[in-house]
């Protein structure tokens, strides 16, 4: 099985979006709530953002479209993830990041 957090592209604001801004600053798996209080200062954000979680088990497929956010967690057993990447057209990345 595989454990999954999904945030829309809403959410981006509230992930610290950080190098490429296809990665968040702040830790995976971890709820506000359970942040340590020094975390919790410095990711405030956070606290706004509204994950799905999703569990995968064998012959699951999960279609994640662009620019949603997510984390994965995997099993002790065998398991596989295939991604497939795409360039953003650039009117879809100025959509989602605010750039030009």
């Amino acid at each position: 099985t595989k454990r999954l957090f999904l945030y829309p592209p809403s959410d981006a604001r509230h992930l610290y979006p950080c190098n490429d801004l296809s990665r968040s600053a702040v830790l995976p798996f971890s709820r506000f709530a359970d942040l340590p209080a020094e975390l919790k200062e410095k990711f405030a954000l956070v606290e706004g953002a509204r994950p799905l979680e999703v569990t995968l088990r064998a012959g699951d497929i999960l279609y994640l479209p662009s620019t949603w956010w997510h984390c994965v967690e995997g099993s002790d057993d065998r398991n596989m993830i295939l991604n497939w990447w795409f360039e953003f057209h650039p009117k879809k990345k100025a959509l989602a990041f605010g750039s030009s």
